[in-house]
């Protein structure tokens, strides 16, 4: 009580809030109504625009943990005083945004924009970065972060083209075995968000899931359409409807300029080709330029394969 500022005078409790402000003269919200002229309290907003949208009582209500008091605390006695119904089934808080480890404030002049940032990076690859990061984390913004969440979401959508471009290679029949890892890879994402939306710990089963996929890709030529056809509905759901992370564009048949695995596959051709002849330095050259752009060469007993990193 009284700890942020003085319990005015006109309160029957410290701890009632209002509904209705007065407004004065040079106020620019001002409404006749039975208690006065006035505008609706920041908390009335809320709720009215709560209830009017999502019913009541909706699902998740979000928002950043400094709102726990007062604004969300009061947003649930007005509207169950009001209805007599429970007002949101969950709350899920944010912890606080920091700048370089500062915290965000526009008092401190470290605000950063959202207009400011996509100029200088993908939208998506920002969201990617954000739900590297579990919601009740602080999360620290820094071009550094940025810029790594960047390569790290280029280097996913790379993965779901070549997958989608799969659709291209198909034959009749399914892959009984393969399957299962698929099945395996969407119980372990829905473990994941199901536990406190553990966004960060999903993020890692897809990646997990991906290497499995392309060594899967790898080892064969041509691929069961019914495997692929789950293969691709199951990263749509995960990746695309819960992440939110696939823009249509990028995943649709890619173009020749696109098409990654085939100017792989021929350097990979002429890494062989080095080897045959003793050029070993050569051969190794390849190799370790496609290291420095993230891609690793995996000499197996069944052939030469390749994977993001």
């Amino acid at each position: 009580e009284g700890v942020r500022v003085e319990v005015a005078d006109d309160k029957k409790s410290s701890i009632d809030f209002a509904l209705w402000k007065h407004a004065e003269p040079e106020h620019l919200m001002r409404w006749n109504s039975p208690w006065g002229v006035g505008y609706p309290g920041w908390h009335t907003e809320c709720s009215v625009m709560s209830v009017k949208y999502l019913g009541q009582p909706f699902d998740i209500h979000g928002g950043g943990l400094e709102n726990v008091f007062p604004h969300h605390e009061c947003e649930i006695a007005q509207s169950e005083a009001a209805t007599g119904k429970k007002f949101a089934n969950y709350w899920i808080h944010n912890n606080m945004v920091t700048v370089d480890g500062v915290k965000m404030g526009k008092s401190l002049g470290n605000s950063i924009m959202i207009k400011d940032i996509v100029k200088k990076y993908k939208p998506l690859a920002v969201r990617f970065f954000i739900l590297n990061s579990h919601y009740r984390s602080p999360l620290d913004f820094s071009d550094k972060a940025l810029d790594a969440a960047q390569k790290g979401y280029e280097k996913l959508m790379q993965n779901i083209a070549r997958i989608f471009k799969l659709q291209e290679k198909t034959t009749d029949g399914r892959d009984e075995k393969f399957e299962e890892k698929i099945a395996e890879f969407e119980k372990q994402f829905y473990v994941e968000m199901d536990d406190d939306f553990n966004t960060p710990r999903a993020v890692a089963a897809v990646f997990s899931f991906l290497k499995e996929v392309n060594g899967w890709i790898e080892s064969n030529s041509v691929y069961p359409k019914d495997t692929v056809d789950k293969l691709i509905a199951v990263i749509k759901v995960t990746v695309d409807d819960i992440l939110g992370l696939i823009k249509e564009d990028s995943v649709e048949a890619p173009s020749k300029e696109a098409d990654v695995d085939g100017i792989i596959r021929i350097l990979l051709d002429l890494r062989n080709k080095f080897r045959a002849q003793k050029q070993f330095d050569l051969a190794d050259e390849i190799r370790d330029r496609l290291k420095e752009i993230n891609i690793e060469i995996k000499d197996t007993k069944d052939g030469t394969f390749w994977e993001w990193v």
